[in-house]
């Protein structure tokens, strides 16, 4: 299938657009063989701008792994318009360690600027 991009506007900041890459096995081996994969973080924006008729600008950008089994649920949630949840279900392993140096999982309803 690939990888999946979701973005979603920040509820506190709605100038501000988080971005997701979800990456499957297909991906991952590419990776794995020196092959990067390449985010146009100002296309992404400029789709997701058009779709929502706003005027965001990229602020995150996160990369999950998901199964395929995973990445069918994800994009089924997509599709229903449950982004906010599709996000949840891929970050839903996500451990904050302080060595990390990351905000954690941030709620898409309640997110804080952490800076």
């Amino acid at each position: 299938m690939g990888a999946v991009i979701l973005t979603v506007v920040r509820s506190d900041s709605p100038e501000w657009l988080d971005v997701l890459v979800v990456v499957d096995d297909e991906s991952l081996d590419r990776m794995k063989q020196r092959d990067p994969f390449e985010v146009d973080l100002a296309s992404v924006a400029n789709r997701h701008n058009a779709r929502h008729r706003s005027q965001c600008y990229p602020r995150s950008l996160g990369v999950v792994w998901a199964s395929a089994e995973d990445l069918g649920t994800i994009v089924a949630l997509t599709k229903q318009g449950k982004v906010s949840a599709a996000i949840a279900y891929a970050c839903r392993g996500w451990e904050k360690k302080p060595e990390d140096h990351d905000a954690g999982p941030v709620s898409v309803r309640d997110a804080k600027d952490p800076s």
